[in-house]
């Protein structure tokens, strides 16, 4: 189906609503191709994992490099530090939702597990990542908690 939309600058231009075009959805990396082994990729398979999934989540803002007037902005707006770096908005069990802490050769800091601790009390399934494991055993460990979480029973 064709529609016309009308774009910021006030043109209209024919394109496929987003409703009728088919959502295809690309692998991040060749399936040969050798992988690099970061905290960041892990976090980008884990979310792509979790879109597979269709899992409503979100990602924080923490870890990415910015200007310090960007750093004072997002301060402001409520960012906090130590906040875990993904959230998922499924309720299961006893549990609000789960909050993963990725960690891949760095120790959490004391905010995190600050953080860890306060959304434990609070009802949520809260989790950081061994930091000793190895990157496959990492991504294992995220998505084998993730499924056991999603295994609960009620909401």
């Amino acid at each position: 189906m064709r529609m016309k939309y009308k774009n910021l600058f006030g043109s209209r231009k024919n394109r496929t609503c987003n409703s009728c075009r088919p959502r295809r959805r690309q692998a991040i990396y060749p399936a040969n191709a050798i992988l690099p082994q970061s905290e960041q990729h892990l976090q980008e398979q884990y979310a792509y994992f979790l879109d597979l999934l269709g899992i409503k989540f979100c990602a924080s803002a923490g870890g990415m490099r910015t200007s310090m007037s960007v750093a004072i902005r997002m301060k402001r707006a409520g960012y906090r530090k130590g906040v875990q770096d993904i959230f998922i908005f499924e309720p299961r069990g006893q549990y609000h939702g789960m909050a993963v802490e990725v960690k891949y050769k760095t120790k959490p800091t004391p905010e995190q597990l600050k953080w860890q601790e306060s959304l434990t009390k609070r009802g949520y399934y809260a989790i950081i990542v061994p930091h000793k494991l190895e990157f496959f055993d990492a991504r294992k460990f995220m998505e084998e908690e993730t499924m056991n979480y999603l295994a609960l029973k009620g909401a």
